[in-house]
């Protein structure tokens, strides 16, 4: 038997249930196509974003010339971060600093 007559039977039957159920075909087909589309356009997006960040940060001078400051929060991004408990005034805490020493365990030492 040849590769062809044992895949015939299955592509014959095959295309007698897309006959059969053509609006259950037609939606599967179709969340197939759209969903690839998205994939694409997805990936197309990504790779737009990534090429414009490239870009403005080689029209600022390179990587090298970057420089991080670090600066206080702005009033609207306040409320996001907990008060400082331990300083007198309210001042909000960095966000680094936002987790408590008091919760961690330590851990068991095998002996």
């Amino acid at each position: 038997m040849s590769l062809f007559d044992r895949v015939r039977p299955a592509v014959i039957n095959g295309l007698r249930e897309l006959q059969a159920n053509k609006v259950r075909s037609l939606l599967s087909m179709s969340g197939i196509i759209l969903g690839v589309a998205s994939l694409v356009a997805m990936v197309t997006v990504v790779q737009g974003m990534v090429g414009n960040f490239r870009q403005f940060v080689d029209a600022m001078g390179g990587i090298e010339k970057i420089t991080v400051l670090r600066e206080l929060l702005p009033k609207e991004q306040e409320h996001l971060v907990a008060p400082c408990r331990s300083c007198a005034t309210s001042r909000p805490r960095p966000a680094w600093a936002t987790r408590r020493s008091s919760t961690r365990t330590a851990r068991p030492t095998l002996t």
